[in-house]
């Protein structure tokens, strides 16, 4: 959890900050694991894959707020 969880937490506690920049931008770091899985790292892959997953949620939901959320 602490991959996905960490992602939601920095969003939430940025928010305030974020909104008040003028050019802001949140970017999340995921890994080429979340979209190809390899069998030693399936548990990983998911969590990156759910990184993924919720920077597209988030970027929709901060958008209005002209915040741009990324995954590299």
């Amino acid at each position: 959890g602490v991959n996905p969880d960490g992602v939601g937490r920095i969003a939430r506690a940025g928010f305030e900050l974020l909104r008040r920049s003028k050019h802001a931008s949140l970017v999340n770091v995921a890994s080429i694991l979340a979209v190809r899985g390899l069998r030693p790292f399936t548990a990983y892959s998911a969590t990156k894959g759910a990184v993924a997953a919720l920077t597209r949620g988030i970027a929709v939901e901060y958008a209005p707020f002209g915040i741009r959320v990324n995954t590299l």
